[in-house]
């Protein structure tokens, strides 16, 4: 049985997955198994896989016999995994030679802790780095799962944490990806009620930002994207991120000072930031069902990171 495992869900990824799997296999540690589903690609990604899995016995290739979204088959590589140490991998994302040698010391150093991430560089179509991550936040490690779970689901507008080197076990009690809008965040949420996370300071993981990204589509194909049976159906994305912060909530086992506190904690959700405005506006989108392209632009404009703004990330000059 390997150390790690990499599940690696793709979808027609032919342009970067082989950039990919060789930063997989140029690891410093390799005690490594990479599982690969395919999720019915209709380009050349089931040939770069084969190749791949005939030149190194540590691949193991699976493909679905038709698109059953992201979420699911993100799910299915962790179904399929052997390793202690559990990593999502995007096929289009980059990390350093030593991320997983470094993340495996930082988990085996702390054996209470959940999750091991590290700060993360923006790269472009050519792997370039264009930019850094800017939010960072102050108590992913504190021993109190109110305070982790209070400072995520209120300050993190983005959710890296969910790429990070998971501790196998931990991540099996969750229901891992859900199938619907933001359901990435509520793992992490879920995470950070089961145990400390670990935040190395180095930027090892590299998140390539790119015109077929996801955080590109619509409300209606960004549900699709999560689960293909889904497509059309996320009305009230923001309430359900709000239920299922509270459902993580009733899943794990907590002390009844930490599970008082953390459901003050996810009582103030609805008025840090804008929460309060997308809340309302997916009510008005309830109410009023033929409004909602307009409120979803409206939304994106004012309220989220369409791509990635400024406010999260710092974007260098070009000419430096």
């Amino acid at each position: 049985m390997p150390k790690v495992t990499i599940g690696l869900p793709v979808y027609n990824g032919e342009r970067y997955l082989e950039a990919a799997l060789d930063a997989i296999l140029a690891q410093t540690f390799t005690d490594f198994e990479i599982v690969i589903c395919d999720n019915a690609s209709t380009d050349r990604t089931a040939e770069i896989c084969q190749a791949y899995m005939a030149a190194d016995e540590r691949i193991r290739y699976h493909r679905n016999s038709e698109n059953i979204g992201a979420a699911p088959n993100f799910n299915r590589t962790f179904e399929l995994a052997t390793g202690e140490y559990f990593k999502w991998f995007a096929a289009d994302d980059l990390i350093a030679p030593d991320y997983l040698e470094q993340c495996v010391a930082a988990l085996e150093q702390n054996p209470d802790a959940a999750l091991c991430y590290t700060k993360v560089k923006v790269i472009d179509d050519s792997a370039e780095v264009v930019g850094e991550h800017l939010v960072e936040l102050q108590h992913p490690g504190d021993p109190r799962p109110s305070v982790r779970y209070g400072e995520f689901i209120r300050f993190s507008p983005t959710c890296f944490q969910v790429f990070g080197l998971y501790r196998a076990s931990v991540l099996a009690q969750t229901p891992l990806i859900a199938s619907h809008i933001g359901s990435d965040k509520s793992l992490i949420a879920e995470i950070n009620l089961r145990g400390p996370l670990i935040a190395l300071p180095d930027p090892l993981f590299f998140s390539r930002q790119h015109a077929e990204r996801s955080v590109k589509l619509d409300r209606d194909k960004l549900a699709g994207w999560y689960d293909a049976s889904q497509a059309g159906r996320s009305k009230t994305p923001n309430w359900r991120k709000w239920q299922e912060f509270r459902r993580a909530l009733q899943r794990v086992p907590l002390s009844l000072r930490e599970r008082i506190a953390s459901y003050g904690q996810l009582a103030l959700w609805p008025f840090t930031g804008k929460n309060w405005a997308l809340l309302t506006l997916d009510l008005v989108s309830a109410i009023l069902p033929g409004s909602w392209q307009h409120l979803w632009k409206l939304d994106q404009r004012l309220f989220r990171t369409r791509g990635y703004s400024t406010k999260y990330f710092l974007y260098y000059d070009e000419s430096d």
